[in-house]
């Protein structure tokens, strides 16, 4: 191990000589921490290193997880309406804007559920989905 840190020491520092007192010490360190005392079996310290190391891990993970699902809306901000155009006016309302919403919804309900008229001088209809379904269906069996 001690190989491996000078080696890594003196490979990645430009000023090595400067660098070499002050590795001393975290290599007694990563000696003391890593290797048994004969250097056969790993310290019995090293479990409780690996369990907070695993635990720390584990900690910042929800941390961050934690962070990123708070709600970090920022406030609206004050707009004077008379400045806006009056058809644009809805859009700085969330009351406006859900009432836009159900309107548009109720449209599409209408339109995907009733009979009109798309081009009546094409002569070009609107049916309901379940019948348009129905029509296609009795097509296709017919062709095969």
């Amino acid at each position: 191990m001690d190989r491996f840190l000078v080696g890594f020491a003196a490979k990645h520092t430009r000023r090595r000589l400067y660098l070499w007192p002050s590795f001393v010490p975290f290599v007694n360190f990563c000696r003391q921490i890593f290797m048994a005392p004969d250097s056969s079996a790993p310290a019995r310290s090293s479990f409780a290193l690996t369990v907070g190391v695993v635990l720390a891990c584990f900690l910042a993970f929800v941390a961050i997880v934690g962070l990123s699902y708070l709600k970090t809306r920022t406030p609206t901000i004050a707009v004077d309406l008379t400045k806006i155009d009056a058809a644009d006016q809805w859009k700085y309302s969330e009351k406006d804007r859900t009432a836009r919403l159900v309107e548009l919804r109720g449209k599409e309900l209408t339109a995907s559920t009733t009979y009109g008229w798309v081009d009546q001088s094409a002569g070009t209809v609107r049916l309901p989905i379940d019948r348009a379904m129905e029509l296609v269906v009795a097509e296709q069996g017919t062709k095969h």
